[in-house]
């Protein structure tokens, strides 16, 4: 789902069918999207933004602008591993030994505060007087700002009495130092690239 107001000029000169070119425009865009965190296996979430861009035109009389600016996310995951069963010995109300077995799951649950930095190359097609067809690649720098890691052991007996948990915190996933269980996915700083296709509808992007 994405949302954005784009106050710009209209690139087409509907009278004579000549293109009239705007020297740049400002977007203030929200953002709520699927995300995915790449460990050991990949792991699906939703991202929520709230960021700003600027587009300036590079190229005099021509519809190529390049695009930077820069917007906030937070991001939630939620993974679960099944474990195998185990067996124990334990005592009941009667103080008298008996086996159980337990089936097990480790629950994870990751949120992620990051700041991502877009810069892109755009070409605006001009379509009618107020909507254009403009495709654009470029690269995305991201710095993490915090993140918090909450892991929790199952251990699921016959009933709910036979059941119990054990949760863990990891309030620092991109220190140096960290205790979570997926140590080499969290770099504070990554570069990656982007590519798609805006549509632009009088001031609002499709």
């Amino acid at each position: 789902i994405f949302a954005q107001y784009t106050p710009y000029t209209p690139i087409k000169d509907k009278f004579d069918n000549k293109e009239v070119e705007a020297d740049g425009w400002h977007e203030i865009n929200l953002q709520i999207s699927s995300v995915t965190l790449s460990a050991t296996e990949n792991i699906k979430g939703t991202g929520f933004s709230l960021g700003y861009n600027k587009t300036f035109n590079i190229i005099k009389d021509k519809p190529v602008y390049l695009i930077a600016g820069a917007n906030i996310q937070y991001s939630i995951f939620s993974h679960s591993v099944p474990g195998a069963d185990i067996t124990a010995t334990i005592v009941d109300e009667n103080k008298k030994p008996k086996d159980m077995t337990f089936s097990t799951a480790t629950n994870t649950d990751i949120a992620l505060y990051d700041i991502n930095i877009p810069v892109s190359v755009m070409y605006d097609i001009a379509v009618t007087n107020t909507f254009s067809v403009a495709p654009y690649a470029g690269i995305r720098l991201r710095a993490g700002l915090s993140g918090t890691q909450t892991s929790q052991l199952s251990l699921k007996g016959a009933s709910a009495t036979e059941s119990q948990a054990v949760s863990a915190t990891n309030p620092a996933l991109f220190e140096e130092v960290s205790s979570n269980v997926y140590d080499n996915d969290f770099k504070r700083f990554n570069i990656g690239w982007q590519a798609g296709v805006n549509l632009y509808y009088d001031c609002y992007t499709l």
